[in-house]
């Protein structure tokens, strides 16, 4: 409950974040750029990238002038797909990480568990609805 409440909040959160993320990658990119392309390619970026534009038009969109603007069927499209690819680049990188060090195994498991949260409240929702329909 208190997540549903509070997730514009949080969500704008996690923007900023990274966007203070995307700034030290950018510093380290125009500071040490020998060292930032070891084991990287212009192409291994796409994946993060991507992930990035969600995580910036999703907060741009969760202002209501914003949401209004593009659509409830647009937002929720936006903001459902996001919400997906998010969590897949996290797990990708998360599961590539912890496959080298115990340390990332925990972070995995809670991104496991977000999504399983996610899934069962999905299907609790709808058998709800579905319940309340039939009965």
């Amino acid at each position: 409950q208190w997540l549903r409440i509070n997730r514009r909040y949080l969500g704008f959160a996690f923007a900023f974040s990274h966007l203070v993320h995307l700034i030290f990658i950018i510093l380290f990119v125009r500071l040490d750029p020998s060292n930032f392309w070891i084991g990287r390619t212009p192409t291994s970026l796409i994946p993060a990238s991507i992930t990035y534009v969600f995580i910036f038009a999703m907060a741009a969109t969760s202002f209501n002038r914003t949401a209004k603007a593009i659509g409830g069927t647009a937002w929720k499209w936006l903001h459902w797909l996001g919400s997906y690819a998010i969590f897949i680049s996290f797990a990708a990188a998360f599961g590539g990480r912890a496959a080298k060090s115990g340390f990332y195994i925990p972070i995995l498991v809670l991104l496991t568990a977000a999504l399983l949260l996610r899934v069962f409240t999905r299907f609790r929702r709808a058998k709800i609805t579905g319940s309340q329909a039939t009965g």
